[in-house]
């Protein structure tokens, strides 16, 4: 699995981990350091040589940044013939194949169904992410500037208290989950072939 950053590798370990009863993944999990650096990336695993048996599934974070990252590997794939990529949004829920690498976007959770955008820490329960609203209001509650940027605030204690947030806390990750082992073993997905497109 290529996902974009050091937290998602966490996250998806973690959640692999506690859920491996029910999806037994034996992945290995890297980072490419954020959608803009995944096209260099994937080249250079490609030049490396990665066997064609291995099935390589780069995810994005469903936002501006992920679906420009995979509109970009795609079009890395048929330099060429320039395939028209303009459909792909944060509403796109195709996985799109090269031989042995899938690209896609973080499927939603039916909880996050209306919303546009979905980043990986969006599995996470909404008591979890409450837990950290709670505890920045309690650092201080009388600066309503203190909030801002409370998204990072919230991604940052997240990483941070990633050992200790348990199973209840990461049942939205079973979505992700249940998509991946779906690619590996080939069963109840359809796959877009960039070559097609």
């Amino acid at each position: 699995l290529l996902v974009e950053g050091k937290d998602d590798v966490n996250y998806i370990r973690k959640a692999i981990q506690l859920f491996y009863d029910e999806y037994s993944l034996n992945v290995d999990l890297l980072y490419f350091g954020g959608a803009q650096n995944s096209v260099e990336f994937i080249n250079n695993l490609k030049k490396i040589g990665m066997p064609e048996d291995k099935k390589i599934i780069v995810l994005f974070d469903r936002d501006n940044e992920g679906t420009d990252g995979l509109r970009k590997c795609i079009k890395n794939c048929k330099p060429k013939h320039g395939p028209q990529l303009s459909t792909i949004n944060c509403e796109d829920n195709n996985i799109y194949m090269d031989k042995n690498y899938y690209y896609l976007i973080y499927p939603k959770t039916k909880e996050c169904s209306k919303n546009t955008e979905f980043i990986v820490e969006d599995y996470f329960s909404k008591r979890i992410k409450a837990k950290f609203i709670k505890q920045k209001i309690k650092e201080n509650p009388y600066n309503i500037k203190n909030y801002n940027g409370l998204d990072k605030k919230i991604k940052e204690n997240i990483s941070k208290s990633i050992d200790d947030i348990s199973l209840t806390d990461m049942v939205g990750f079973k979505t992700l989950l249940q998509k991946i082992s779906n690619i590996i073993d080939n069963s109840t997905e359809s796959f877009v072939d960039v070559n097609s497109l």
